[in-house]
This record gives C-alpha cells, sequence and structure tokens, in this order.
C-alpha cells in the first residue's frame, strides 16, 4: 500500500457514531468552579481619581491664596502719601490754578 492509497484509504473512512463534543465539554465547564476577577482596574481607577482631585484641590487653593494675599499696606500708604503730598510737587501752584480757572490758565500762561 502506497501512502496515497492510505491516504485515500482513511478520507474514505467514517465514524459510526455522532461526534458531539458539546455535552462533555459543558458537563466539565459545569463542575469547575468559576474564576474570581480581580478589581485592580477599578482600584487604579480610585487612586487615578483621588490624585487629580488632589491635585485640582491644590491648585484652586493655589490660585485662591494668590488672588487673597495680603498686600504690603504700609507700602501702599506711603505711595498714596506721596501722591497727594503736596510740598513734593514744585509746580502744585500752577495744577492748582488749571484746576480752578483753567480759561485763564491756559491764556495768560
Amino acid at each position: 500500500m502506497t501512502i496515497e492509497q492510505g491516504l485515500e484509504h482513511l478520507a474514505q473512512q467514517t465514524c459510526p457514531q455522532q461526534v458531539d463534543v458539546v455535552d462533555s465539554v459543558m458537563a466539565k465547564i459545569s463542575q469547575q468552579p468559576l474564576p474570581q476577577t480581580t478589581h485592580r482596574r477599578q482600584l487604579w481607577q480610585r487612586i487615578s481619581y483621588a490624585a487629580a482631585a488632589a491635585v485640582a484641590l491644590l491648585l484652586i487653593a493655589n490660585v485662591a491664596l494668590f488672588q487673597n494675599r495680603n498686600s504690603n499696606e504700609e507700602h501702599l500708604g506711603s505711595m498714596i502719601a506721596q501722591v497727594y503730598d503736596y510740598d513734593s510737587y514744585a509746580s502744585w501752584s500752577a495744577i492748582e490754578e488749571a484746576a480752578y480757572d483753567d480759561a485763564d490758565y491756559y491764556y495768560n500762561y
């Protein structure tokens, strides 16, 4: 018998019974316990959400502190006093004259 004849003989053979592996596979699966799922992804999601919330909270606190920081009130007060100090301006009398009688100041200056 040659190889070709042996292959042809095997190709012509049929199984005397109907082969159905579904029932045996399903019976084997039903006897095994269900696999336990791990919740690693949910844990990492919770950690990442907490970290993002902490960063957002720090950013909001930083902006709020920056907006509400105390200014140097003593320095601001001295600047305002310097602006309204009449003795610091050499030509303050000219400015007052222009404010009170502007037409006379401009035409007679």
